[in-house]
């Protein structure tokens, strides 16, 4: 399939390349600012890379790193339509069929159900978040309540859980992708990278969060392996300070991607 008119000159090339070198079902090509930079290729590739997707995406990015305006996104074509079938937005308004630059000659894959409709697809997305913010509301309660009595350690362990979890669900809501990590700063470098979207609760620059995120690693190892963690009341509220503004940030962002959702749009 070759690119539109009105898609970026550089397109065909940068087609070409990826598949030259690997079997690809499915190309789709999000932009996410008026002049179209930076480009975000979705690439579903086909299902007997499963085992090595992760080996893979590097290589996909050094064969494309020529077309530095181009990020890509790569997701094994039967996973994606099983996350799709489960109410992930991300995908669903990525593979739409305007948006699809590339298909496999002669490909018999289906990637979007017939039957699925924005709204049963939304519908999905609510329910999936309903269960996600229970648990995370039932961790922050939990910080509180340990954090009222003074036992600052184990209210220390819960409060990186809010972290956690909350980062979790904003991979998969923004990215379709969940990072199994427990470093808060893997998660934060990982959506300030990908998502536009994510305005940063943490600064990588900053000597003091570069301090928190140490506490914060050290909060998970040491709570869980090492008797008698101590954290400072000072230490604690600051990180309380940074889960609250990360917990703001995630009710902003999905208000955001639902009504991008809704008005058929990217985000």
């Amino acid at each position: 399939m070759k690119p539109h008119q009105n898609h970026p000159h550089q397109l065909e090339q940068v087609l070409a390349a990826l598949n030259s070198s690997y079997r690809i079902e499915h190309i789709y090509l999000n932009a996410y600012s008026e002049d179209g930079v930076p480009y975000q290729l979705v690439i579903l590739l086909c299902n007997k890379y499963i085992k090595y997707l992760g080996e893979l995406v590097p290589q996909i990015t050094n064969t494309i790193r020529a077309f530095n305006e181009y990020k890509v996104m790569c997701y094994i074509a039967f996973q994606a339509k099983d996350k799709i079938r489960q109410g992930n937005l991300f995908l669903y308004a990525s593979c739409q069929p305007h948006k699809l630059v590339y298909q496999k000659e002669n490909s018999d894959f289906v990637l979007l159900p017939g039957n699925m409709e924005p709204k049963q697809c939304l519908a999905l997305a609510v329910e999936l978040r309903k269960r996600e913010q229970e648990k995370i509301l039932d961790f922050k309660a939990g910080y509180y309540h340990f954090k009222a009595q003074g036992r600052l350690a184990i209210a220390s362990f819960l409060l990186h859980q809010v972290f956690e979890l909350t980062y979790r669900y904003l991979e998969l809501l923004l990215t379709a992708k969940e990072r199994i990590s427990h470093s808060i700063r893997v998660h934060h470098i990982i959506l300030k990278d990908q998502c536009a979207l994510y305005s940063g609760v943490f600064d990588e620059d900053e000597e003091s969060d570069i301090d928190l995120f140490k506490t914060l690693e050290a909060i998970y190892r040491a709570t869980r392996y090492e008797d008698g963690f101590y954290i400072s009341p000072e230490t604690l509220q600051q990180l309380e300070q940074k889960m609250e503004c990360l917990c703001e940030n995630e009710q902003r962002i999905v208000k955001q991607v639902v009504n991008a959702f809704e008005g058929g749009g990217s985000w």
